[in-house]
């Protein structure tokens, strides 16, 4: 994976938790060099966190180095160094950290995500050191949601450093980019979103109320009856002919209301619905509802969509 999407902060730390391994003579990268690296940052936000939720941070670096210590070595002779590669377990700490930026909305990757992904996972020692001093990835989100709210900033840029090792860049690049003055809200505690997102916090920004939206086209008549896919391609062109007259775009809505005809011709084409919803949002899902209904005021319709938008501030 190329690293332009990481922040320089999260670079920092992945590039430490390498120097940590070669130092320790370790055969591979673990979750737990990308841990000690976070906590081990000057003003590491993980550790803030970490202690925020009552957790003891030199007593965790302290299990960390012994969790460490119990890895195989390469035992290369002094001044020679070790060349190890990236583990199962760490590489899926990174595409982890991938999701929960696509969760947060954040364009770029930072430490907070790969924190999140960390206590994400169930298994190794990170995971046992985590649940001894009760932090788990719900209270992490939590407090993170709250530090935003209260210090609010714009995401950091990806830094120019130099990249990590070659051997650790295994994991293919997920473009996902949105509006930075939102955050995504899906609670652990609820079933992950496919197709929507279960909340969206907004701060700042004009609210525009959107209308219900058929598949009329200028003259006023409902385009191709009887086809849905067609018909909801029409309804978002109609949707962002709003947005965009009001100076915004179609990441600015955080709320739509779908009602259909018939749902279970809806559902029948759901991957194809999929791939027009990406045409217009791409990687982006407002909060959503979905209604079927008897009838519309335009026999013809199939598909209407209302929704509220949150526009940037003048």
């Amino acid at each position: 994976m190329t690293m332009n999407r990481f922040t320089g902060q999260a670079q920092e730390a992945l590039q430490r938790a390498q120097q940590i391994m070669y130092a320790k003579q370790h055969t591979q990268l673990e979750v737990e060099h990308i841990f000690l690296a976070l906590l081990q940052q000057p003003n590491s936000l993980s550790a803030q966190i970490i202690t925020h939720l009552g957790g003891d941070v030199p007593a965790i670096i302290s299990k960390l180095e012994d969790a460490l210590r119990n890895l195989p070595s390469q035992n290369a002779p002094s001044g020679i160094a070790a060349t190890g590669y990236i583990s199962l377990r760490a590489n899926q700490v990174l595409q982890g950290a991938i999701e929960e930026a696509h969760h947060l909305n954040d364009e770029f990757i930072s430490t907070e995500h790969l924190l999140l992904a960390i206590t994400d996972r169930q298994d190794g020692p990170s995971a046992r050191i985590l649940q001894q001093s009760g932090i788990d990835r719900g209270k992490i989100f939590v407090t993170l949601r709250m530090v935003r709210r209260e210090q609010p900033q714009a995401p950091e840029e990806p830094s120019a450093m130099p990249t990590m090792d070659p051997k650790i860049q295994s994991l293919p690049s997920n473009e996902v980019k949105g509006p930075k003055s939102k955050i995504i809200v899906n609670p652990p505690s609820l079933p992950q979103p496919k197709g929507f997102n279960h909340g969206i916090l907004v701060t700042g920004g004009r609210i525009l109320f959107l209308s219900g939206q058929t598949a009329l086209d200028a003259e006023g008549h409902i385009v191709t009856p009887g086809d849905v896919l067609a018909q909801y391609r029409q309804v978002l062109n109609n949707l962002k002919a709003v947005v965009e007259e009001a100076g915004g775009t179609m990441q600015d809505i955080v709320k739509t209301n779908i009602f259909v005809r018939d749902r279970n011709d809806y559902v029948a084409h759901l991957k194809e619905l999929g791939q027009v919803h990406k045409s217009f949002f791409g990687a982006y899902y407002p909060a959503t509802a979905l209604f079927e209904i008897s009838r519309f005021f335009d026999e013809e319709a199939l598909v209407e969509i209302e929704g509220i938008a949150v526009l940037d501030c003048d």
